[in-house]
């Protein structure tokens, strides 16, 4: 069964990842290159992703506002929560992580176009960017349909301040929640599990669960992700949901 489980795991590669990224024929100065389908043929060697600046801190002091600091770092205990049947909040537990406050930096995000113009899909599909501005706008379609998988989330959750082990006022991450447009380009991270990182989003929930029963744990009716992540602040509220990035053209 471990084995089977393994198998079905990786199955997406074949039947998704490399017809998507892989499987194009090579044409470099009008003659076909012959080349095994790998990383010779992945459509994404023509984009470039630079390394960013370092997170430096920084302390902001603007006209007629209150100074700030940007790429602050620190340690905040990052709560960990679910829910019961009846939608109330459910503590589990709580880490303690080294966090940056008010990230920013910047990196170089390039596309090489001639490079991109020796790539022909084997099964005639157009290409699936054309431009840095097609990049982006994926990045931000992507962050949309996350966006709106965990305003409906929040929105359904009811605080819990008679908890056994800790009140859970989720008031504000229900407020950073309420916009339906998406404010950010992308979501980094923070246990969004296979709904952050896949098509899973774009799928039926019966089809999203069949495959979470076959490639993870047999768990049918079980929601997933269940638990969430949030950051409480120096005044103990529980404020901040981590790791959403905004991209600024420069």
């Amino acid at each position: 069964m471990g084995s089977l489980k393994r198998k079905a795991k990786f199955a997406d590669d074949p039947i998704f990842m490399d017809e998507l990224f892989t499987n194009y024929n090579l044409r470099y100065q009008n003659k076909s290159v012959k080349s095994r389908q790998g990383p010779n043929t992945d459509i994404m060697r023509a984009l470039q992703v630079s390394d960013s600046q370092p997170l430096i801190e920084q302390h902001i002091k603007p006209e007629n506002r209150r100074p700030f600091f940007r790429n602050l770092s620190l340690v905040s205990e990052v709560v960990i929560s679910s829910r019961w049947p009846d939608y109330r909040a459910k503590y589990r537990d709580s880490i303690y992580a080294e966090m940056v406050l008010n990230a920013r930096t910047q990196f170089t995000l390039s596309l090489d176009h001639d490079m991109l113009s020796w790539f022909q899909h084997k099964q005639g599909m157009q290409l699936p960017f054309n431009s840095v501005d097609d990049i982006l706008k994926i990045c931000r379609e992507f962050a949309q349909d996350q966006w709106d998988f965990e305003h409906d989330y929040w929105a359904e959750i009811k605080n819990n301040l008679n908890g056994q082990r800790k009140a859970l006022d989720f008031g504000y991450i229900k407020e950073f929640y309420e916009p339906e447009k998406c404010p950010y380009s992308l979501r980094i991270g923070w246990a969004s599990g296979f709904m952050g990182t896949t098509i899973n989003l774009l799928m039926p929930d019966e089809t999203v669960a069949k495959i979470r029963d076959t490639c993870g744990r047999d768990a049918p009716g079980f929601e997933a992700p269940k638990s969430r992540r949030s950051v409480i602040d120096g005044r103990g509220d529980i404020r901040f949901a981590p790791g959403w990035a905004s991209f600024e053209a420069l």
